[in-house]
């Protein structure tokens, strides 16, 4: 299984589960760090584009090196085998629509503090076994990317500057740890806190691109602490394999320096797997440094891999490390039941965090019952049962109010029964699809959201008082958000399989859809859609 290193870890995507009530005694609870379904990774982006920073190579503009300029052989828009060592003095920035295969025991080194290795080819980018990369910030952007045994991407102790204004590095003379994602420790008995250097970057838990800092040091004439983690960046639209190690950990400080806070990994792939180690711990010193930050968006992770953040261990204080930093998880979160979960008097489930809501969740199971009871959602939500049924409960969908957010999806198989003020709302973009029975009973039963889809129910009865809607009520953002997808010629992506002469745009709030009745083919011959609209009842 993944084994996550020790001391405490920061797990910001997370899908807390409270107040389940007489689940199924044959049924089993399963909370895992990957769903199914929604497949694919056409629905999640790989572009980095939400990154934050400068990017020495962010552009073709940057002079791109040559494949033998790199002491390679081939081209990097064909294959470029480099089979030599490089020391480097400055940025490395190369460009390719090939691959790039790096030969076993090759050494591309830049020894200073915040040089940038950035490797970005159409193709894939093999690391041979005990090949070493090593610079202040590496990235590495492919199809597909692979780092074999005993191969290192290392950012270790080799920070830039930290962002302005942050106080990670310890001004006391104490020799306290380095701060990022958690804090650095100090040993200074006077010190009534044990702590030095502060975290920072908290706003950028997603796509965390900060430089660890400086662990504080016993002397004003002279710096025994050790530097700040660098940075790393993978990406691979496909496949991403970890046999090696990816490091951006804080340096290690001395008898008279703490240790360097961690610092930032970002890996985005569509799979993730591997038996090596992602780390971006504090380092020792006289006072551990603190963890940095680690981002993980990817719609499947292996569990074999070693992912740490932890504090660095303190000379002076044994008893006191650094603090642990940060892992965040935006791969779908999944709570799956092989038969019922019923959900009864104030019962609850959680998924996400309120100031993060964008990541992707997941609840399967047989029948979903529900009763004065609550499920509050931060982000998107896939919901696969067969049946449906809420008595005085409600679904909270908080996708922050964003397009960036997926639209969720619930899919009741057979039947789906809202009664005594029962609702299910989203402030983004919700489909609701089934097979059979979709019943609003009576007044307060609601379905709404931003955007709404109702597909492929055989029969909708919206009582007296209840109430489809959608838009919100918010009706001039609604008006914007209209205006804002007026021009598309695509279909909305929440229709399931549109028709070829598909005239519907996402300019629209409410989309019902039915399957055509095809006489004289198959089970669709005899299919026909009821519509029944109560006294009192609202379609909007």
């Amino acid at each position: 299984m993944r084994r996550v290193g020790l001391w405490v870890v920061v797990l910001v995507v997370a899908a807390a589960v409270a107040g389940l009530v007489g689940a199924s005694p044959a049924s089993g609870l399963v909370l895992a760090d990957e769903g199914g379904g929604g497949g694919g990774a056409g629905g999640r982006s790989f572009d980095g584009g939400a990154v934050r920073g400068e990017f020495p190579c962010g552009s073709h503009t940057a002079r791109s090196r040559s494949c033998e300029e790199m002491n390679g052989s081939g081209s990097f828009d064909t294959t470029c085998v480099i089979g030599s060592s490089s020391s480097l003095d400055g940025d490395l920035c190369v460009y390719g629509d090939g691959s790039v295969v790096i030969s076993p025991h090759v050494k591309i080194i830049c020894p200073v503090a915040g040089c940038y290795i950035a490797i970005n080819v159409s193709g894939s980018i093999t690391i041979g076994e005990h090949v070493d990369l090593i610079a202040g910030s590496v990235s590495l952007y492919a199809t597909n990317v692979s780092l074999d045994q005993r191969s290192t991407v290392n950012t270790t102790g080799l920070a830039g500057e930290p962002p302005p204004q942050t106080s990670g590095t310890p001004h006391s003379l104490e020799g306290a740890g380095g701060g990022h994602g958690g804090r650095g420790a100090s040993c200074k008995v006077s010190n009534d806190t044990n702590w030095g250097g502060d975290v920072y970057a908290w706003s950028t838990l997603a796509w965390p691109w900060s430089y660890g800092s400086k662990g504080g040091s016993m002397a004003a004439d002279h710096q025994f602490g050790g530097d700040g983690g660098g940075r790393v960046m993978l990406r691979a639209s496909e496949f991403m394999n970890v046999d090696g190690d990816v490091l951006a950990e804080g340096g290690v400080g001395s008898l008279k320096g703490g240790g360097g806070s961690g610092g930032s990994i970002m890996i985005y792939a569509f799979k993730l797997y591997g038996n090596g180690t992602i780390s971006a711990a504090g380092g020792n010193g006289w006072g551990g440094g603190g963890g940095g930050r680690i981002s993980l968006d990817c719609y499947s992770i292996q569990q074999d891999l070693e992912i740490t953040v932890h504090g660095g261990q303190s000379f002076g204080c044994p008893q006191n490390a650094g603090a642990a930093g940060t892992i965040y998880e935006s791969s779908l979160q999944t709570l799956k039941v092989t038969g019922q979960i019923r959900l009864l008097s104030k019962g609850s489930i959680s998924f996400g965090l309120s100031e993060n809501p964008i990541s992707e969740f997941e609840l399967v199971a047989e029948e979903l019952l529900m009763s004065d009871s609550v499920i509050k959602v931060y982000g998107a939500f896939r919901m696969y049962v067969k049946v449906l049924l809420m008595w005085d409960s409600e679904i909270q969908i908080d996708g922050g109010g964003k397009d960036v957010v997926l639209a969720s999806m619930l899919e009741a198989r057979n039947l789906v029964v809202l009664r005594h003020g029962s609702v299910i709302s989203s402030n983004a973009a919700l489909g609701v699809y089934g097979q059979g029975l979709l019943n609003l009973t009576g007044p307060g039963d609601g379905i709404k959201a931003r955007r709404l889809f109702l597909s492929l129910f055989y029969n909708i009865e919206v009582g007296p008082g209840s109430f489809v809607q959608a838009p919100l009520d918010d009706a001039v953002q609604s008006s914007l958000d209209a205006l804002s997808r007026c021009e598309s010629k695509t279909c909305p992506s929440e229709l399931i399989t549109p028709p070829d002469d598909c005239h519907v745009n996402n300019s629209l709030s409410f989309t019902l859809q039915v399957a055509r009745k095809a006489l004289g083919k198959g089970s669709f011959s005899n299919m026909e859609l009821v519509v029944v609209l109560g006294m009192g009842a609202g379609v909007a």
